[in-house]
């Protein structure tokens, strides 16, 4: 993870690439209280919101003022969710690259984290209804289906 524990701008300027101008991350979150059948975290996006009713896990893109793009993660992560990344573990998959609806060139980097648990060891997740209307925690099976 060393490469993403710099700013967006120093990564952008160290790794230049014409399929990319801005830098989008997301927080895979797991409930792993079940070994055999952990659960990964779905955000559904408003109905008023651009894509509305997608399923997606929670993310965005960075921020100026992030100090690294990891920062970026976990503020997105507490953003959308109201969760506390207490660990970001690993990349995972390749980046994304991919033009927003805005026209933007983004690359889109997909991060496992580790988020504080509540003393009874489950999350407590809020959502901010202007972008996110529901959430699920889904078995591999369930989020398959869609």
């Amino acid at each position: 993870l060393t490469s993403f524990g710099t700013s967006p701008q120093a990564y952008l300027r160290d790794h230049p690439d014409p399929r990319y101008k801005y830098i989008a991350v997301s927080a895979i979150v797991f409930d792993t209280i079940n070994p055999s059948s952990p659960r990964i975290l779905l955000v559904q996006r408003a109905a008023s919101d651009s894509m509305p009713n997608q399923w997606e896990v929670p993310g965005g893109g960075c921020d100026e003022d992030d100090h690294t793009i990891l920062h970026s993660a976990a503020r997105e992560l507490w953003e959308e969710t109201g969760l506390k990344a207490k660990r970001i573990l690993s990349l995972v998959g390749s980046p994304h690259i991919f033009t927003s609806s805005s026209g933007k060139a983004v690359i889109k980097f997909n991060f496992l984290v580790e988020a504080h648990r509540t003393d009874e060891g489950g999350f407590e997740v809020s959502l901010d209804p202007k972008e996110h209307q529901r959430f699920l925690w889904a078995t591999e099976d369930e989020a398959c289906l869609g």
